[in-house]
């Protein structure tokens, strides 16, 4: 019991949104990319909706149920997608089925982080004509579409990072990862008095 403890208490984190002023979740559109950032939103606790090219039902529901608040505090998701008529299109349904599923659907504020008609040109981004095949490219204006594995790694990294940082108030997250000690500490002490007897 007490090896079970310790490895416990080594895995042991103290979840840092609860205390924060709100939570914060990303959906990736790219399954390949979404390994690329992992370590970053492990780091942070932040729930991560990969949509493969599509959206789940039941993905989205699952995801909106990790940020909901009840109400108490602001969601923030931000979107990471292929700038092209059907990454517009998921961002959109991603919020839509998220709206459904949660308490105060007014709490959620769902904004396309990447890519973006801006982001291609100031970056020089490599663009294709959107296709054909895509029925919604008939309706497209914004020019020459752009997969989101055309940012650097190095980059999309950077951007995730900062969406992270953005909204942690960082006297709660010390305040957090103080306590977290303490309740690891304790833990350990029990594990070691448990090896003892």
């Amino acid at each position: 019991v007490g090896m079970v403890l310790s490895a416990a208490a080594v895995q042991y984190r103290r979840p840092i949104w609860n205390d924060q002023p709100c939570v914060v979740g990303i959906s990736i559109e790219a399954d390949s990319l979404s390994g690329v950032v992992t370590d970053i939103t492990n780091e942070f606790q932040i729930p991560v909706l990969v949509c493969r090219g599509g959206v789940s039902k039941t993905k989205s529901r699952e995801f909106a149920q990790l940020l909901d608040t009840g109400g108490s505090r602001p969601i923030h998701v931000y979107h990471f997608g292929d700038y092209d008529p059907s990454g517009v299109m998921i961002a959109e349904t991603v919020r839509r089925h998220m709206e459904q599923h949660l308490a105060v659907p007014s709490c959620l504020t769902l904004g396309i982080e990447a890519l973006n008609r801006e982001q291609v040109e100031a970056w020089g981004l490599p663009r294709q004509p959107p296709k054909k095949s895509d029925t919604r490219s008939k309706s497209w204006n914004g020019g020459g579409t752009c997969q989101l594995e055309a940012i650097p790694p190095g980059q999309l990294r950077q951007m995730v990072r900062d969406v992270c940082e953005r909204h942690v108030d960082d006297v709660i997250l010390r305040a957090t990862r103080r306590q977290e000690s303490a309740e690891r500490d304790e833990l350990l002490d029990i594990a070691r008095r448990f090896d003892a007897a």
